[in-house]
């Protein structure tokens, strides 16, 4: 059992002797980031990065795609703050040549939400993006699913199972 992510692991059971020794199923911490107040369930073997601008990424090393979820560290808002943030990355996403191909208020794990979905293909990738802006007590929250466009509709489906776990603490 662990109580940190998987950081230190302690003992949950001792078998006595002559007991079979066995654990039918094992169930993986979610991530705890205590520094900002957030949680998130996150599939099974993959690894997480931390990165110097506080974004952390969950990244499936095993897949020969790029593929990963971002969580990005909150920015602190006003009661106009969410439509700010959904302007800022409609023109961020614009500026940097990227096509939107949805965009929708949504809900994740409770919380109202807005999403964007757009791509890029620049020649050395063609990457599809989800982000979703998640605002709550004055923070707004950025959660970011990237795959290739090929690879995209196929892990859609469990990236939205890892970001509708996300909450806020």
């Amino acid at each position: 059992m662990s109580l940190d992510s998987g950081k230190v692991w302690l003992v949950s059971h001792i078998f006595p002797p002559g007991e079979i020794r066995h654990v039918h199923v094992l169930k993986k911490d979610p991530y705890t980031n205590t520094e900002h107040g957030w949680r998130i369930k996150y599939p099974l073997g993959w690894k997480i990065i931390e990165i110097e601008t506080g974004d952390i990424d969950f990244i499936d090393e095993s897949s020969e795609n790029i593929l990963y979820i971002r969580v990005e560290p909150p920015k602190e808002s006003t009661s106009k703050i969410l439509n700010e943030e959904i302007e800022k990355c409609r023109e961020i996403i614009t500026d940097n040549n990227f096509v939107i191909t949805s965009e929708r208020d949504r809900v994740v794990n409770n919380m109202n939400s807005f999403e964007f979905i757009y791509k890029n293909e620049d020649g050395q990738y063609s990457l599809k993006e989800k982000r979703i802006l998640i605002e709550k007590d004055g923070r707004v929250f950025n959660i970011i699913y990237i795959a290739e466009i090929k690879s995209y509709d196929e892990y859609d489906s469990l990236a939205e199972k890892c970001i509708n776990t996300f909450e806020i603490l």
